[in-house]
Formats: structure tokens, C-alpha cells, sequence
């Protein structure tokens, strides 16, 4: 870690499951929730199934779990997922329900959106928010991953001096908004 500890940091673990796969995956990991703190730094591990990750990696999970002080819930169809989350903070059977229940999001416009429940610890106790997350057609735009997309959008952007303007412009033609 060569930044001064003051500065803020933030380390990003996409797909955790895969990095703990690597040869002393687990040990970094459970390093690096036991110890970034102490560096200013917060730790966001992403995943898409907690009961594989308990079950491969229990050591691990309760160095994530006993040093994190929210967690976001997306929709879920795992209730086991939800349950083992509960042993660390005590989440509400309605709670649990309604994660289960989330839309799944399709299509676009101002009706779409995606769940989302936020436990963090506060005064020792877990506080649950459940919210909405509606994402703009330009957030839409610039965030697909599918390869067929990637490229076409690497495309359309390539060429463009005001990158910004560009998305606006591509997003009103990808989701049929004109004149907005």
C-alpha cells in the first residue's frame, strides 16, 4: 500500500467467487477484510451466489462477514443465500420476502427498475432500507456487456469529440426516445 493511510481507498473484488479460486485467493481476501480498514480503505466484494462462497470458503466468509457494516441485498431466488446473510444480521422474515420478491428488470423506461435492500449496522443493531434503483437509458447505454453491444458501442463512440453528448445521442436512438 503505498498511499498515505489518510487518503481514502476503495478495493473492488468483481466476480469474488473467481478471485478466491486463485492460488491463495481465500488468504488475501480474508487478509484484506481483516486489515484494509486500518488503511482508510473499504473493501466491496461482489458475488452472485453467498451459499457457494459459505460452503467453499467459511474461514473467508466470516472474515467478510464480522468486518462489514452494510451489506446490499439484490433480488434473489436463494432463500439459503438470504438465511446464511441472517446468521451475521438478523434480517426480518418480511425483509427476506421481499428480496425474493424483486422484479426482475427488462425492457426500459421510467417504469423499469431493479430492488434493493440495504442492511447496515447501526447502534449495533442491522437497520434495513428497501429501495429502487431506476437506471437512465444512458446509464442503460454505456453499461451492457453482451459482446455484440461492446463492439458497436466501441463503434459509435470511437469517433465522437464530445463523449458525453455522444452517449445522450445513442442511448435516444438505442431505446426510441426522440426529442426528449
Amino acid at each position: 500500500m503505498t498511499m498515505r493511510r489518510g487518503a481514502r481507498k476503495r478495493l473492488i473484488l468483481e466476480e469474488l467467487s473467481a478471485f478466491l479460486a486463485l492460488e491463495n485467493g481465500p488468504k488475501i481476501v480474508t487478509r484484506f477484510w481483516e486489515r484494509m480498514r486500518k488503511y482508510n480503505c473499504w473493501m466491496l466484494g461482489i458475488l452472485q451466489n453467498f451459499a457457494r462462497l459459505y460452503e467453499q470458503n467459511p474461514g473467508v466468509t466470516g472474515a467478510i462477514l464480522s468486518n462489514t457494516d452494510q451489506v446490499f441485498l439484490l433480488k434473489s431466488n436463494n432463500r439459503k443465500d438470504l438465511d446464511l446473510v441472517s446468521q451475521s444480521y438478523a434480517i426480518p422474515e418480511i425483509t427476506k420476502a421481499s428480496v425474493m420478491r424483486f422484479p426482475i428488470p427488462s425492457g426500459n423506461g421510467r417504469e423499469v427498475f431493479s430492488g434493493f435492500g440495504l442492511v447496515q449496522i447501526h447502534d449495533g443493531r442491522p437497520k434495513v432500507t428497501i429501495g429502487r434503483n431506476y437506471a437512465h437509458d444512458e446509464m442503460l447505454y454505456v453499461s451492457s456487456s453482451t459482446g455484440s453491444v461492446f463492439e458497436e458501442r466501441s463503434r459509435q463512440l470511437k469517433s465522437e469529440s464530445d463523449i458525453v453528448e455522444a452517449i445522450i445521442k445513442w442511448a435516444k436512438q438505442m431505446f426510441g426516445k426522440k426529442g426528449e
